[in-house]
C-alpha cells in the first residue's frame, strides 16, 4: 500500500464566487452507506485520510461514505467518488472593491451570470458609480460601471 499524508480535499466546483473544501471527518470504522467499503477502511482512526482511488476497494477509506458506490469509481482521481455530491464549506474566493456597497444582486441572462453592486457613498460624496460584474468562468471581473440616476436608498433590482 502506498503512503499518503492526511489531506484536505479542495473541490474546484464553481459555486459563483466560492470554492468547496471537504476536510476529513473523524469517525468510528463503519460503513455508513452499506456498500461494503468501510468509512475508515485503512483503520487509521480518521475517515477520509486515505480514500479509495483508481478502483481500490481494500485497505482504503470509502470515497463517498454517504452514497452507495461499491466500485469506488473516481474518474478524475480527486479522491471523491463519482457518485458523491460535494458538501460545500464556503470560504473567501474573490475580493471586490466597493464604495460603501448598499446592496448586491446576483442574476442570470441567457446563461450568463452577473453580480450587480449598488455603491452608496465613498466618504465624501453620494455621487459614486455602481457596477455590474460578469462571471468569466473563474471570477467576476467588472463588466460595466453606471451612474445611478438618483441616490441609492434600497435594493439594486
Amino acid at each position: 500500500m502506498a503512503f499518503r499524508t492526511i489531506k484536505i480535499q479542495i473541490i474546484a466546483a464553481i459555486l459563483f464566487g466560492h470554492f468547496c473544501v471537504m476536510p476529513p471527518a473523524f469517525s468510528d470504522p463503519l460503513d455508513s452507506d452499506n456498500d461494503t467499503i468501510l468509512d475508515d477502511g485503512n483503520s487509521s482512526g480518521i475517515a477520509g485520510d486515505y480514500t479509495c482511488m483508481n478502483g481500490e476497494t481494500e485497505a482504503c477509506d470509502d470515497n463517498c461514505p454517504n452514497t452507495h458506490n461499491p466500485d469506488q469509481a473516481d474518474s478524475n482521481g480527486d479522491g471523491i467518488g463519482d457518485l458523491c455530491p460535494p458538501t460545500p464549506v464556503f470560504g473567501d474566493y474573490q475580493a471586490v472593491s466597493t464604495n460603501g456597497a448598499l446592496d448586491w444582486e446576483f442574476f442570470s441572462i441567457d446563461g450568463e451570470h452577473y453580480l450587480a453592486v449598488a455603491n452608496h457613498h465613498n466618504d465624501s460624496t453620494y455621487n459614486v458609480d455602481s457596477a455590474v460584474l460578469k462571471w468569466d468562468g473563474s471570477s467576476f471581473p467588472q463588466f460595466k460601471r453606471y451612474q445611478p440616476k438618483a441616490p441609492l436608498t434600497g435594493k439594486v433590482l
